[in-house]
């Protein structure tokens, strides 16, 4: 998400009043940079104002990073659920002690219901795959009918995410469907991971993937983007503080670069072919 890709080394555009600049990956990590760029604003005796709300989207933004934008930038954040086939889905207005699952509620134009791998509609609370109609959406992909065909069933988007609806309509996400690591029957949401690490203090840039472990099983580790001094043994031990064995990475690399996409997410099946062999070779040992 966009918060996530100031946190974690994206680009991005920024207009404040009649002020315009730019953050990218030069300047790790961007958020500190545009921090920076705003207190540049305020040395020079100018007001922050006009800053009126944050809006984050893409992904769940670590609740560090939204206590930071609460106290130096905006109040007013706001998540925004959608994607480019069907438009703007969920809306909430988020802080840093909101669920980081909570993705919003739909909009009028929008009906979202969960269902089972038969399409099926879940009762409100059951978790399972995530589809949505819009007024607006599209309804193919153009020269791509393996990919329409897998996205768009019935009138009905499938977004490729997981989560749940309370009896009030709102939404919570659980994972992307492609992501979710199954681990000994445990389903795992590596996101999950990805922002107790981002809010880990010392990692740069961190993601949760899964490799192959004893007897073929699935496995998860993570990458981290660390100065050469920082304390692996340390973040280990708070990882078995904070989560359950079945949940919590095995293996913990050390790894100059996460990478990510023109969307800054994380490209998690190329860190699965790219760590296998490291990950076989401790395992070995």
């Amino acid at each position: 998400g966009l918060c996530e890709r100031l946190h974690f080394g994206g680009s991005f555009l920024c207009l404040l009043g009649t002020r315009m600049f730019t953050c990218g990956r030069k300047e790790p990590p961007p958020s500190a940079h545009l921090f920076n760029k705003f207190w540049d604003i305020a040395a020079q005796g100018e007001s922050l104002d006009c800053l009126k709300s944050v809006r984050c989207a893409g992904g769940a933004a670590s609740p560090t990073l939204l206590k930071n934008i609460e106290t130096y930038l905006c109040k007013n954040i706001v998540n925004s659920y959608g994607s480019t086939e069907a438009g703007g889905i969920c809306t909430f207005k988020i802080s840093s002690a909101t669920d980081p699952a909570i993705c919003g509620y739909p909009h009028p134009e929008v009906t979202v219901q969960v269902v089972d791998e038969s399409d099926q509609p879940l009762p409100l609370g059951q978790e399972g795959v995530i589809r949505v109609k819009t007024t607006h959406m599209v309804n193919e992909y153009f020269n791509n009918p393996q990919e329409t065909a897998r996205s768009f069933r019935n009138g009905w988007f499938y977004p490729g995410d997981r989560g749940r609806l309370t009896k009030d309509d709102l939404l919570f996400l659980t994972g992307r469907s492609s992501e979710m690591i199954n681990r000994g029957g445990v389903k795992i949401d590596p996101a999950t991971i990805d922002r107790f690490l981002a809010d880990y203090p010392g990692i740069v840039d961190a993601a949760a993937f899964a490799v192959k472990g004893t007897m073929g099983l699935n496995d998860m580790a993570a990458a981290v983007v660390v100065a050469k001094d920082f304390d692996l043994k340390g973040l280990a031990r708070a990882l078995k503080e904070n989560f359950e064995k079945a949940r919590r990475p095995s293996i913990i690399f050390r790894t100059k670069k996460i990478p990510r996409n023109e969307m800054g997410k994380v490209m998690r099946a190329e860190m699965s072919k790219s760590f296998a062999e490291r990950a076989e070779n401790l395992r070995t040992k």
